[in-house]
């Protein structure tokens, strides 16, 4: 598995990047999870039959979705899930002392949406870009 260096305030912390094969199976986690709480919620609320198949049909259509699991490292609890599923389904100690946005940056990380990083080449793009404006 692919590891990489982030740094979180003064520490560096060598964590995976998950595979194709990972995140295709935590989006389909995630999804069994919600439509199973989603169901739950339909039957409490004495939804009637179509209003369960409406409320499915329009559920299932977000089946698939990464941007899913990426609302999901915006949480706590989804950002140690997150973590958790890149370390074999065991959370690290050494991210226990972790505060809640540092938790959402290692998640992200892991899912391959580096935020620091894009803000980076976007950056570097926006200078190359200007660079070539002024030469040409």
């Amino acid at each position: 598995m692919k590891k990489k260096s982030i740094t979180v305030g003064t520490k560096q912390f060598l964590v995976p990047r998950v595979t194709v094969q990972q995140m295709m199976d935590m989006i389909e986690t995630q999804h069994a999870a919600r439509r199973q709480s989603l169901i739950a919620d339909l039957e409490d609320a004495g939804a009637s039959s179509e209003v369960r198949v409406q409320k499915l049909r329009e559920f299932s259509e977000q089946n698939g979705l990464m941007s899913n699991v990426i609302r999901e490292a915006f949480t706590v609890r989804g950002a140690v899930w997150i973590i958790s599923e890149a370390y074999e389904g065991n959370f690290p100690e050494e991210f226990n002392e972790l505060l809640p946005d540092d938790l959402s940056r290692v998640a992200l990380h892991i899912i391959g949406f580096d935020p620091d990083e894009q803000d980076e080449e976007s950056a570097e793009g926006k200078a190359s870009s200007e660079s070539n404006q002024e030469n040409g």
